[in-house]
């Protein structure tokens, strides 16, 4: 299907937040950068925040993701996260915080299809669902299920969107598309093969939403790289891609799990901030 159609005189113009729906605790640095410790360091505590986003203009309320599934929550692999601590919120009354309802969601942009992105699709039974062509293709190829990947995905959040495929629900992307004006996605790769960046308008210039195209802010600071990708030379081009845009004046790019991110905007609530409220 193709993308949904704006609205004659939509504004261009959007409000975007963060909304944090879990908090992770008790990881260390060597295990989400690879090769970490480099010489001469020492390895150290590092948090990990998930976000959803949230994308108003209008009568149009668009999310980029939608968290994990709490009743199946985050996935022991083989033991290597059993003594990760997590705090988490329930979606739906973080988005009552900004007035938007499930049932008021036009449109979820999938940016990628890691359980911790996906896992709430089914609440939102209006929304459209924009995937790259390259991650559906991925995740329903030879080597979806392959157990060295397969543990990023949970079988009934594919399942789902498989049958919102047939049910004409899906949106497949291919290239950079504007879904609504002022609304750009586009697919960089890297992380999965269809990772997908979303660039939207605001009154304070654009917001980037990295999503987990860059997980933390060192790995673009520090050219740390995170231990989880489906290309290297994919994942270092779009670190560099997105270097450039945050070196554009009036662009602000926001990470994918960074707790720092909640410092940077002004707080609508403890876990929502205005992301076209810079603070830094």
């Amino acid at each position: 299907m193709t993308a949904p159609a704006a609205e004659p005189g939509t504004t261009q113009v959007h409000e975007v937040y963060a909304l944090r729906y879990a908090s992770m605790h008790g990881r260390r640095a060597s295990e989400v950068f690879l090769h970490y410790p480099p010489p001469g360091t020492e390895d150290r505590p590092v948090g990990m925040d998930c976000y959803f986003w949230v994308i108003r203009s209008g009568s149009h309320v668009v999310l980029v993701d939608c968290g994990w599934n709490r009743e199946r929550g985050l996935p022991r692999v083989g033991g290597r996260f059993s003594h990760v601590r997590t705090e988490e919120k329930d979606p739906v009354g973080l988005l009552a915080q900004i007035g938007v309802t499930p049932g008021s969601v036009s449109q979820v942009i999938v940016s990628h299809m890691h359980f911790d992105h996906v896992g709430n699709l089914d609440l939102f039974p209006n929304a459209t669902l924009s995937i790259a062509r390259a991650e559906l293709g991925w995740w329903t190829g030879k080597y979806g299920s392959h157990p060295a990947i397969a543990h990023s995905i949970a079988p009934q959040d594919l399942r789902f969107i498989q049958d919102c495929q047939r049910a004409g629900r899906v949106h497949l992307v291919d290239g950079v598309q504007e879904i609504l004006p002022g609304l750009t996605v586009t697919p960089v790769g890297g992380h999965t093969p269809g990772q997908m960046i979303v660039e939207a308008r605001t009154c304070a210039g654009t917001v980037v939403l990295a999503s987990d195209a860059v997980h933390y802010r060192e790995e673009l600071d520090h050219d740390q790289v995170f231990y989880v990708y489906s290309d290297m030379l994919a994942m270092l081009g779009t670190y560099d891609l997105l270097r450039a845009k945050a070196a554009q004046p009036g662009t602000w790019v926001v990470t994918g799990h960074d707790p720092a991110e909640m410092d940077r905007f002004e707080r609508v609530s403890p876990d929502c901030v205005d992301l076209t409220k810079p603070v830094t």
